[in-house]
């Protein structure tokens, strides 16, 4: 089994490009832990080529639900369905269609709240100013993850 972390969003976007930004902090930690790291940005379509049978997938995306900003919330596939539109503007549609091709993936998706999302580059100042924290956070988290795959 391969763990693949798929950072989807739009850097264009201000915050909603976070995971794309954690992405890049991360990627040398995340390889040596043996964690492919995939940039999907706003392609669905990529992402899916990008997994095979059997492989678990962190999906990790900017949301709002009314949280600190830079806050991390992890879901499992199973607590995310096509009727929660409203958790991340990318996750969802590509989670139907990893149910669809890849029935028996399993996975998790890291959410990154936002402060702000609207046609800026890089992210609001709330997220810059945070985003060592949050990357700290974030690798521990996915090493959680890791770990307990491991185990299971």
């Amino acid at each position: 089994m391969i763990i693949k972390l798929l950072a989807m969003g739009n850097v264009l976007m201000s915050d909603d490009g976070i995971a794309i930004y954690l992405a890049g902090i991360l990627e040398e930690k995340l390889c040596k832990i043996g964690i492919e790291v995939i940039y999907g940005e706003t392609d669905i379509g990529y992402c899916i080529s990008q997994i095979q049978e059997g492989d678990y997938i962190i999906l990790m995306d900017a949301s709002d639900l009314g949280k600190t900003p830079g806050e991390i919330t992890l879901l499992s596939f199973d607590e995310i369905t096509a009727k929660d539109k409203d958790i991340t503007q990318h996750c969802v549609s590509f989670l139907d269609l990893l149910k669809l091709y890849f029935p028996m993936n399993d996975g998790i998706v890291i959410t990154v709240q936002i402060a702000y999302i609207g046609l800026q580059y890089g992210l609001s100042k709330q997220l810059k100013g945070n985003i060592s924290e949050i990357a700290q956070e974030l690798f521990k988290q996915v090493s959680n993850v890791k770990y307990s795959i491991e185990i299971s």
